[in-house]
């Protein structure tokens, strides 16, 4: 339903049956003690099974959260080959950021415009958009045209991750969430799987153009899909259009979005092309700051009358630390993710393909392990076990990934992914529930916008902190390359694409200076993986304030699907 400003004034659902009592009150009369888990009588009378409406819509929801992660995954092994064929130089960073900068800035605003203008359409306009991007990239002459298409490919993708979370939100009850999660999970793992070998393949048999060029059939199936069966209600309470815009927070969102790119610009430039110190980098990092708290200070004043993130959102000490512990394994994910290629491809010799191979573990671990941790919390309602125990994977295996060299074995590198997976795995489909469970389901669309929100600024910052490491590293051990073209190439973010495949070929002949590249890159990649470790041991600290709340069966929504009896389904 359309998020209400005034809490004392909820809407009731279409139902009668009003709207779930905050779980932070619940919550509260516990004083601390964990809340005693709900019957799981999936058997009741009152509750109808699933129709065929109800499984009809899923194949849709399928096609396009596979759109949306062969996307995802399918440019890390292709990226180095990109940037050195349209000569991309330290520009190439914004091939990846631009897409999860623009993805992640529009996730408030899609939460809030789904509950405004309903599910159905804001979904089928996200996916025109991605299409119109993909084109765009594709046919890019040029990294700028390029950087353009994947701006624009991003705000449909960003539309694309939150709304199918937000649909299976509006069908299920909470606590059988994760079943259904559970099939997107397992839906985006083949799109993360087959992503780095596609990416590879394109790269270095077709053209690399086909990484874009292949979400447009794709694009085409999932709208189709789309209209004949996401038919879904929209309460849009008989407002006029002019007056459903002037609901959207668009000062809100036009400030958190220039904050983003300013913290995003001052971290790209800092340690390559300006020092730490420099004012070209100190400047947009606290304009960037600074407009994070005037975001805050719009939200709370009185020309805000709804905000595309609620404060209410942080106002449970375990929605935050939640909140927190599914951004800080986004950057981990993306930490890794974006820099195992480059250990394969500058450290081991292998070609795009091959590398897009070798990092199959760590994403085909990613969903079994998301699977079953989603049905075990639908089964027995709790989730705090599987926070403890995947940052304690993340954590471990981020300090083995710095044991890797030329002659690791495959019982390593292979070893070392499946544990990050496993963590990853767990982490990604338990920080939900608390989150939603500490709120009205009146909130679900913010909540869910709010949380794939934190976890793309994760991405963003997932990407830039490591690149930026790995880039200042190789500028401090430049001068042990004593060929002066080939430092030059290396330098200023250079390093990354000449990652791509035939470096170590070509250096096959001159044994002392592949000893001395190969020492850099490898030096370089060891500080990366260090300093990834800290971030693991924080999201392990956040875990203890998180509380094990209950997680209802009840579902009292007002965007269900058209021409069902009720609102109430079981799960």
């Amino acid at each position: 339903m359309a998020e209400v400003n005034l809490l004392s004034r909820e809407k009731p659902s279409p139902t009668g049956l009003g709207v779930q009592e905050p779980r932070a009150l619940i919550e509260e009369q516990y004083q601390g003690q964990e809340v005693p888990a709900q019957s799981n009588n999936t058997h009741d009378p009152l509750t109808p099974k699933k129709t065929w409406r109800f499984w009809a819509v899923f194949p849709a929801l399928c096609v396009t959260t596979f759109l949306s992660a062969l996307d995802t995954s399918i440019l890390s092994t292709a990226l180095p080959t990109i940037a050195l064929d349209i000569n991309a130089g330290e520009l190439y960073m914004w091939i990846t950021n631009s897409y999860i900068l623009s993805s992640t800035v529009v996730l408030p605003l899609f939460g809030q415009t789904a509950n405004i203008f309903g599910r159905r359409w804001m979904l089928i306009v996200s996916v025109v958009i991605f299409a119109l991007g993909s084109g765009m990239a594709g046919g890019a002459k040029n990294t700028g045209l390029l950087i353009a298409g994947r701006t624009i490919q991003g705000i449909g993708g960003g539309g694309i991750n939150t709304l199918v979370d937000i649909v299976i939100c509006d069908l299920v009850p909470l606590r059988q969430r994760g079943k259904y999660v559970a099939l997107m999970a397992a839906v985006w793992a083949v799109g993360t799987v087959i992503g780095p070998v596609l990416g590879g393949a394109f790269a270095q048999y077709v053209s690399w153009r086909w990484v874009f060029y292949i979400n447009l059939p794709l694009c085409a199936v999932s709208l189709l899909l789309l209209v004949l069966f996401l038919q879904v209600t929209h309460p849009s309470g008989g407002d006029g259009v002019w007056h459903q815009i002037k609901r959207v927070d668009f000062v809100g969102n036009s400030i958190l979005t220039a904050a983003v790119i300013s913290i995003l610009l001052a971290l790209s430039w800092a340690g390559t092309t300006y020092a730490w110190s420099s004012w070209r980098v100190l400047v947009p990092l606290i304009l960037g700051i600074g407009g994070l708290f005037l975001f805050y200070a719009h939200k709370i004043s009185r020309f805000c009358t709804e905000p595309s993130i609620p404060l209410r959102l942080f106002s449970s000490g375990t929605g935050m630390c939640a909140l927190l512990i599914a951004f800080l394994q986004s950057i981990l994910l993306y930490w890794v993710g974006y820099f195992l290629p480059v250990y394969f491809q500058a450290i081991r010799n292998s070609t795009a393909t091959e590398s897009g191979l070798y990092v199959l573990p760590i994403t085909a671990a990613i969903a079994p392990f998301g699977i079953v941790t989603g049905v075990i919390i639908a089964m027995t309602g709790k989730y705090r076990i599987f926070h403890f125990l995947g940052y304690t994977f993340l954590t471990i295996a981020s300090g083995l990934f710095s044991l890797l060299d030329a002659r690791s074995p495959a019982r390593d590198w292979a070893g070392f992914q499946i544990l990050f997976g496993a963590g990853s795995g767990m982490i990604f489909s338990s920080t939900l529930p608390p989150i939603q469970a500490s709120l009205s389901e009146s909130d679900v669309a913010t909540a869910t916008s709010t949380w794939a929100f934190m976890r793309s600024f994760g991405c963003i910052w997932g990407i830039v902190i490591p690149t930026t490491i790995f880039n200042a590293r190789i500028q401090e051990l430049l001068h042990h390359v004593s060929d002066v073209s080939l430092r030059a190439k290396l330098a200023n973010g250079g390093a990354y694409a000449m990652a791509s495949q035939g470096l170590m070929r070509t250096l096959r002949n001159t044994p002392t200076l592949m000893a001395e590249v190969l020492g850099v890159y490898q030096d370089s990649l060891r500080w990366v993986w260090w300093i990834s470790i800290p971030f693991g041991g924080i999201g392990l600290l956040l875990c203890i304030p998180i509380k094990q709340l209950k997680l209802t069966e009840d579902l009292h929504t007002e965007f269900g699907l058209q021409g069902a009896t009720s609102n109430r389904e079981e799960g």
